[in-house]
């Protein structure tokens, strides 16, 4: 079984056990790219369309990718400030 299939796997047995809420949060509800380079395609599409950057990071839940507004090393923006 390659990487691909061992995420989606996992991804599969968290569904199946029933998530904690923070796993329905971090990993359900969001859309899954099977490697970063495809992660990284729809990122700069986004981006193109002026929705903002986005970077990929594989997900500790499920082993795909996810996107996030969140830069690394970043502190997330308040709003007034």
């Amino acid at each position: 079984m390659g990487p691909d299939e061992r995420a989606a796997q996992r991804r599969l047995d968290m569904q199946a056990r029933g998530p904690s809420s923070y796993e329905q949060r971090a990993c359900l509800g969001k859309h899954t790219h099977p490697t970063r380079k495809a992660a990284r395609q729809l990122a700069r599409q986004v981006r193109g369309r002026g929705h903002g950057t986005q970077v990929p990071y594989r997900c500790p839940h499920c082993g795909l990718f996810h996107l996030t507004t969140k830069l690394p090393g970043h502190a997330p923006a308040r709003d007034g400030h």
